[in-house]
């Protein structure tokens, strides 16, 4: 993933999970931003890997964010691993 600037919409994120995603009735994305706002975004599925594709705001506040896959199937839920990544800062 190229890193993201702040404001910027349309950037995909994708969260590898090595897991088949096929049945899975939720799966979501939570994110917590470098200011301590949590949330969730909602993914689409492609295999065992979960997209989603930022929108305004999502990326309001420059620096360190952490995301972790949440999914739930039929016979199973949990969450992944935390994963990382940077929004970086504009000039004006």
């Amino acid at each position: 993933m190229k890193l993201p600037h702040v404001g910027d919409v349309g950037v995909q994120i994708s969260f590898e999970t090595h897991e088949d995603l096929a049945v899975a009735t939720t799966h979501n994305l939570l994110y917590k931003k470098p200011d301590g706002t949590t949330g969730t975004w909602a993914a689409t599925v492609s295999g065992t890997k979960l997209l989603y594709v930022s929108i305004a705001a999502d990326f309001s506040v420059a620096g360190p964010y952490e995301v972790q896959a949440h999914v739930i199937t039929p016979t199973w839920a949990g969450h992944s691993e935390v994963d990382h990544f940077e929004v970086l800062g504009n000039v004006a």
